[in-house]
């Protein structure tokens, strides 16, 4: 082994060392999320650089060269929404991708054949996950108006009604990285089946209603708070009887639908999203990121037995009191959220921004009784 392979080899490890830096510094900034599945995730992809650079390091000394290993960078701590990370992520990974094929033409001028060989695993490994995560991408039917691809725990795309994006586009075309975070439910259940165009609708006719009556409910009771007493009010509104607000209204189902507001920047932790919202929340961010608007629903069936609607939350002038920039904030305010809320996620919006989700959860059997 020469020293010009030598050093290329030595300059590889670090940047394996500093990827699996990289992907735990995200699971770190998912785990302050509570977001589990992609926590846990990010974490194997750190484990699995650290083994790319180990095999670097054991090609060096089978060869009898010497490893020098450099200092480790600092990767970011904070990194935005799921979306962003991953597309953070993506790019990462395009850029190791480039060191390989570098490290590959280094070991062809220099007519070394064992790197040649090493090599040749990492792009074999590169390509492999490549052709999964096309694979996928191109996968199975499309079904409804709102559908994204990469939302695919059944192997065939959200299980949901969607709007079909051109074939091999976007991100998908050239990393694998986007594949595996969104088999992001761990819940994937092969055998529950797709939801059909008139199953979404039914869902639709029956939860529709539900959620613009919880939206009414709530913005017209914040809005009674700020007029009445000021932001202080409309917060101790928000915080006091929000959750329960949703529950008299849910109550009027009579015991056959389940309500919850979601975010991945969530205040209370009872509305952080489980799995399934995960998935849902990607799904209007990803609409949002390409489409410059998001779609006016969504119906995922998550089981045999249920299904759920979905209708996309917005920040309105009067929610800026409690979510707009904290130094606007009444200082009374901004003392109750620190007080009530340390670990709070949702400040920093601007009017009209995405703010999460209303969703609306039914039996299987309301919008098909035989398809339980």
């Amino acid at each position: 082994m020469n020293d010009r392979i030598q050093t290329a080899f030595n300059n590889q490890i670090n940047e394996e060392l500093f990827s699996s830096y990289v992907y735990l510094a995200m699971a770190a900034h998912f785990e302050r999320m509570n977001l589990n599945g992609f926590t846990n995730w990010m974490k194997q992809q750190a484990q699995e650089e650290l083994g790319h650079a180990m095999r670097l390091f054991d090609h060096i000394n089978r060869r009898g060269g010497r490893v020098a290993l450099r200092a480790i960078g600092e990767p970011p701590s904070e990194y935005g929404t799921p979306l962003e990370v991953f597309e953070k992520a993506l790019s990462h990974e395009q850029h190791i991708t480039g060191c390989i094929n570098d490290l590959y033409k280094i070991a062809l001028e220099e007519n070394d054949y064992p790197a040649q060989m090493e090599l040749q695993w990492f792009i074999d490994e590169q390509v492999g996950k490549r052709r999964t995560s096309e694979g996928r991408w191109n996968s199975g039917g499309w079904q409804g108006t709102t559908r994204v691809h990469f939302l695919c725990w059944t192997g065939s795309g959200a299980n949901g009604r969607g709007k079909r994006r051109s074939e091999g586009g976007g991100l998908m075309k050239t990393a694998y990285l986007l594949i595996a975070p969104v088999l992001l439910f761990s819940a994937c259940e092969p055998s529950v089946p797709e939801v059909t165009p008139e199953e979404g609708e039914r869902a639709a006719q029956i939860a529709a209603p539900v959620a613009a009556e919880l939206l009414r409910t709530l913005v017209g009771r914040l809005t009674a708070a700020l007029d009445e007493g000021g932001p202080s009010q409309a917060f101790e509104l928000c915080s006091d009887e929000a959750i329960p607000l949703t529950r008299m209204v849910e109550a009027g189902s009579e015991g056959t639908l389940s309500l919850k507001r979601t975010s991945f920047r969530y205040r209370n932790p009872a509305n952080a999203p489980d799995e399934a919202e995960e998935a849902a929340l990607i799904f209007f961010e990803r609409a949002i990121h390409d489409e410059g608007e998001a779609p006016s629903s969504f119906v995922q069936r998550v089981s045999q037995g249920e299904m759920r609607y979905y209708k996309p939350l917005f920040v309105g002038e009067v929610c800026l009191g409690c979510h707009g920039d904290p130094e606007s904030m009444d200082p009374q305010v901004r003392r109750a959220l620190s007080e009530r809320y340390p670990g709070d996620l949702a400040t920093g919006y601007e009017a009209g921004a995405f703010r999460g989700l209303v969703r609306v959860s039914m039996p299987v059997t309301m919008v098909d009784p035989e398809g339980a």
